[in-house]
């Protein structure tokens, strides 16, 4: 374990691997993006973002050598090795959450899905593809490879194949569930999603699992006709975990983490612990405790074998 204090006494909200796993992006309000050394712990550079009081979408694009961040002020992007800043867009791209497509960046917020960045056309910022959600919808999380979106609609949320512009699964949720945290795990096979009762973890299916879209066509379906409604599946969880304490019930909903093989589940318990569950099995593997005052954040590096937390007062 190596503990480490960032320079700055924010608490860590956000954190993220680089596509190597050399890069850790640790992200902290009101002060940006400390970039530092997966092996030694050490700063490579800060991504400054003072003004920012919150972030919703932090990923590494560009092969690794550039970092997007979504705040409510808008989408920025920073060298990923100096923390330099690129380029930046305010109007019109705030709290986006973000996912590397390769040639493009997926950016979704409220119901809009589209690909908002190209590293490969001189940084440009217009948008290149758009595709909308249902209505009255909430995008709230992506897939690694900016193929699916998670969104919560009222009663239920909702699995949309973004090339497909379909809702594909879905699965209706409690009246007073509250709003949803859903993380998918860096290979796409499974996402977890947690609301105020319970944290679920789903597999996705081999259709899902096994699609992909034709790049070079992405760019010109801006303004392809709508399609129309399609039955989908209804998900249930594989796996489920409950708060502790059942006075926690209705108010818990902890940080976690999906493994890349998205059988292994970080998840934060009493007294701050971190736990590591199998999710096909509902096997408690292995349990920690790193010493932070509280867990606000984990991330699991590409490889499967390091585990980042990230704390109050700028620890890690």
């Amino acid at each position: 374990m190596i503990p480490l204090k960032t320079a700055s006494p924010h608490p860590v909200t956000h954190i993220a691997f680089a596509p190597d796993g050399g890069t850790v992006a640790v992200a902290q309000p009101h002060h940006g993006v400390t970039l530092l050394d997966r092996a030694t712990g050490h700063t490579r550079g800060v991504c400054a973002l003072p003004k920012s009081s919150s972030f919703k979408g932090i990923v590494f694009c560009g092969e690794g050598k550039f970092l997007a961040v979504g705040s409510p002020r808008g989408l920025a992007v920073f060298d990923a090795s100096t923390g330099a800043s690129v380029c930046s867009r305010r109007r019109g791209y705030p709290n986006l959450l973000l996912a590397d497509r390769g040639p493009f960046l997926t950016g979704a917020s409220g119901g809009q899905v589209r690909f908002v960045w190209a590293p490969d056309v001189g940084f440009a910022t217009k948008e290149l593809y758009s595709r909308p959600a249902p209505a009255w919808a909430t995008a709230l999380a992506l897939s690694a490879d900016g193929r699916l979106a998670l969104l919560a609609t009222p009663g239920r949320w909702e699995l949309l194949d973004i090339d497909r512009g379909r809702v594909v699964s879905g699965a209706a949720t409690a009246a007073d569930a509250g709003p949803a945290v859903a993380r998918f795990c860096p290979l796409g096979r499974r996402f977890a999603l947690a609301d105020r009762y319970t944290l679920g973890v789903y597999d996705l299916g081999a259709d899902l699992e096994n699609h992909h879209a034709d790049e070079a066509l992405l760019p010109h379906r801006a303004h392809t006709e709508p399609v129309a409604p399609m039955p989908h599946a209804v998900l249930e969880p594989t796996f489920t975990l409950a708060p502790a304490k059942a006075s926690d019930a209705g108010a818990w909903q902890p940080p976690f983490a999906l493994l890349p093989d998205g059988r292994g589940l970080l998840v934060r318990r009493p007294r701050n612990r971190v736990q590591l569950w199998d999710a096909p099995t509902g096997t408690l593997v292995n349990e920690w405790s790193w010493q932070l005052e509280w867990v606000n954040c984990l991330a699991v590096s590409g490889d499967g074998t390091t585990a980042v937390a990230g704390g109050r007062f700028g620890r890690v």
